[in-house]
């Protein structure tokens, strides 16, 4: 599974084949074979890694931020070293966002704490929280529950809403079965 998703991703070369992104929106087709990894990411592509590497030691809070770094609107030095008001707007965006993905992903009481305090279980939890900051239109999950003791509750996981097509979430892959289905996003009603 991991080499297909590494295909996907662009982090292997294709021997052969094609590797199409349909906008389902636009109906706008991307052939993705040639694209870098990068590309590939800012045209809607996520993807999870068995093994997620986070910041040891930022807060839960400051790894999200991070994450969502591609989001930040403000990327003058001489108007950040000011401070001036749209530095402001922009990180309070940053703010509301991580609050958003910590209530989503139900881990708002690791908000304060060092990544490398975290069990494993949780450090993944917050590593499934930074893919889903990028806003992915599909998104591949490699071994999303591992390293989770199977005997928590999933009051973590994240909740189908009411059928609304403003709360669609991404496309997760499944490898094993070959099928691409909508993930489920939770409801914030």
């Amino acid at each position: 599974k991991t080499t297909l998703f590494d295909a996907i991703n662009g982090f292997i070369p294709l021997d052969s084949g094609r590797i199409t992104l349909i906008d389902t929106g636009t109906s706008t087709s991307h052939d993705l074979a040639t694209s870098s990894p990068q590309s590939r990411a800012w045209l809607g592509l996520g993807r999870s890694f068995q093994d997620g590497r986070l910041f040891p030691n930022l807060t839960v809070a400051e790894t999200l931020a991070t994450a969502l770094e591609r989001q930040v609107s403000i990327r003058s030095s001489i108007v950040s070293a000011l401070w001036l008001p749209p530095v402001n707007k922009s990180e309070a965006k940053i703010r509301l966002r991580v609050d958003e993905l910590l209530e989503l992903m139900g881990i708002e009481d690791f908000r304060d704490k060092l990544m490398r305090e975290l069990s494993t279980g949780s450090k993944r939890i917050v590593d499934l929280a930074c893919v889903m900051a990028h806003g992915p239109t599909v998104l591949l999950l490699d071994e999303p529950s591992s390293g989770i003791a199977q005997y928590l509750d999933c009051s973590w996981c994240v909740r189908t809403p009411p059928a609304r097509a403003e709360q669609t979430g991404p496309d997760s892959f499944s490898p094993s079965s070959g099928r691409i289905r909508p993930l489920p996003v939770r409801s914030t009603d």
